[in-house]
């Protein structure tokens, strides 16, 4: 991880035993220091190549209004979800759809619905497709320095919600973010 002005600048994802660059994404702010853009790029042959950007829109308020994930293929950016009908309470983001791109018009795919503990930090997530059916949970623990601890994600699988993965952040001596472990679950 690397900072600019107090913001994560870039993330780099480095081979486990080689120590080799696989792959980074680059983020860039407004004046105001809201995200407007993630670029993402993988490493081949020793050059940085585009593969994905989120391309972020706010309302006059500063509130995010709608987010474009594109890939890079064949040469062109293409159109892959929109993150739209934004909804808040307050500030804080409580559920927005997210569509997805057929070739010629966005189609409603799920809703992200968030959720909030009583000291206002995030807690859990739950998507739901339109069709009411829930996808994913994330459950997150936050610890009493006000730090994200662990984010559990739970996949909806024969009808009830299945363990799928977990990430357990480590920060350094200035609270910024220094690693990301992640762990899958393997049969239980």
């Amino acid at each position: 991880y690397t900072y600019t002005n107090g913001e994560t600048h870039e993330v780099i994802t480095l081979d486990y035993y080689t120590g080799v660059p696989k792959s980074r994404i680059t983020y860039f702010y407004t004046d105001e220091k809201i995200l407007q853009l993630s670029l993402y790029q993988i490493m081949v042959s020793g050059e940085w190549v585009n593969t994905r950007r989120d391309m972020w829109y706010q309302d006059n308020e500063g509130l995010n209004s709608e987010a474009i994930i594109q890939f890079f293929r064949n040469g062109e950016w293409s159109n892959y979800n929109r993150f739209t009908e934004y909804e808040y309470d307050g500030r804080r983001l409580s559920q927005y759809t997210v569509q997805t791109w057929n070739g010629t018009d966005w189609v409603d795919s799920y809703y992200d619905e968030w959720f909030y503990d009583e000291s206002g930090r995030l807690a859990s997530r739950q998507q739901i497709r339109v069709d009411a059916t829930p996808i994913n949970r994330y459950e997150y623990v936050t610890g009493s320095n006000n730090l994200r601890e662990s984010m559990t994600i739970y996949s909806w699988m024969n009808g009830s919600w299945a363990d799928y993965t977990r990430r357990l952040y480590e920060y350094n001596s200035g609270g910024k973010t220094s690693a990301v472990v992640y762990q899958d679950f393997r049969g239980g």
